[in-house]
């Protein structure tokens, strides 16, 4: 079983890609927004995984225009 879940979420038309790393019920979520534009920063999750696993459950958004978002939407635009 992976230490990550990964999804698509619809937002403003766009299905827009999300990684949750969770070890944790009920710790505080930390939403990571990346600088951009253009830019996605989850290749570095498991990384920040290792130090703050134990302390809160984290979210990486790839922005519209980023990374998986980007691709899953490319042909529509």
């Amino acid at each position: 079983m992976a230490d990550y879940e990964e999804e698509y979420v619809k937002i403003n038309g766009d299905e827009q890609y999300l990684l949750h790393y969770r070890k944790k019920d009920k710790a505080p979520v930390l939403l990571y927004l990346h600088g951009g534009p253009g830019f996605f920063e989850h290749l570095m999750a498991y990384e920040l995984d290792k130090a703050w696993g134990d302390c809160v459950t984290q979210v990486h958004w790839d922005q519209r225009g980023c990374g998986r978002t980007w691709t899953k939407n490319k042909k529509s635009r």
